[in-house]
């Protein structure tokens, strides 16, 4: 496959240092910022437990924990592109696949409490990354380049799935209250975002031996969903739940893959 190698780098490098102080200066300015407006939020509502802020004290930390280690490893891929490695564009792939995971839910966060959402500023950035590799610096099948931002949607909204049931786990109560139904779910869509990550970085890279994970991590993004969503609409009176996303998007992907024309995709990009 015809590769830029030298446009890798360059851009890796870029990207990859963009990413470790960027993400490191957002942060630094945004974390206390978007935990006060969210507690203060929940106060004026009438709320007074703090949870949703509590969640952007613990979630924001980690996330960013990601975001630098996936830049990290962009900076090894732009090393690797300079010694003229084979597994260098793999390698980048995989730090900017951790750099949108690590960005994305702290958008949602910040906005909910009404605050300008900084981590657009690594967001956007690190999708362009995600697009350049896969148009630029390596020129992939169009259809391929479809499939993966559908797949790559579902992988960041099953992370929001996970964030929300840990949020209404606290918020009703725990194991003396009535979270049981989220407790159930919280975990299992966090196996969810793996699944697909690993899905998609595999299908990326050809490897015919990931197709079956689709099964899982699609399973996994329904079931760890569905209760949330129909709790949002159910108990909050809202028309549509965002966070049935995940689920219908896990649907589609699964009826799309179990297909015959879902599986000759796959099997012709991975050369079966």
């Amino acid at each position: 496959m015809v590769e830029k190698r030298k446009a890798g780098g360059i851009i890796a490098l870029i990207g990859a240092l963009y990413g470790i102080f960027g993400s490191l200066i957002v942060f630094n300015i945004h974390w206390q910022e978007a935990y006060f407006a969210k507690k203060a939020q929940e106060l004026a509502a009438g709320e007074g437990v703090g949870v949703c802020a509590d969640i952007i004290k613990w979630m924001y930390p980690a996330l960013t924990d990601i975001a630098v280690i996936g830049s990290v490893i962009l900076l090894i891929a732009s090393y690797l592109y300079w010694k003229g490695h084979k597994n260098a564009w793999a390698v980048a792939m995989a730090g900017i696949l951790l750099m949108v995971q690590g960005t994305g839910f702290p958008i949602v966060a910040a906005a909910s409490a009404g605050l300008f959402p900084k981590y657009v500023l690594l967001f956007v950035p690190n999708l362009v990354l995600f697009y350049l590799f896969m148009t630029y610096v390596r020129k992939l099948d169009s259809k391929i380049v479809i499939f993966a931002t559908i797949v790559g949607m579902v992988y960041v909204l099953c992370l929001f799935n996970g964030v929300a049931s840990a949020s209404r786990s606290l918020s009703h109560g725990g194991v003396e209250g009535t979270a049981a139904q989220f407790v159930a779910v919280q975990r299992l869509n966090w196996v969810a975002v793996v699944g697909w990550f690993i899905f998609l970085y595999g299908t990326l890279l050809k490897k015919k031996w990931v197709f079956p994970l689709f099964l899982g991590a699609a399973t996994l993004g329904i079931v760890g969903g569905v209760q949330l969503g129909l709790d949002s609409m159910i108990n909050e009176g809202t028309a549509f739940s965002m966070f049935l996303m995940a689920p219908i998007f896990s649907v589609g992907l699964l009826i799309y893959l179990l297909s015959s024309k879902g599986q000759k995709l796959f099997n012709d990009w991975v050369g079966v």
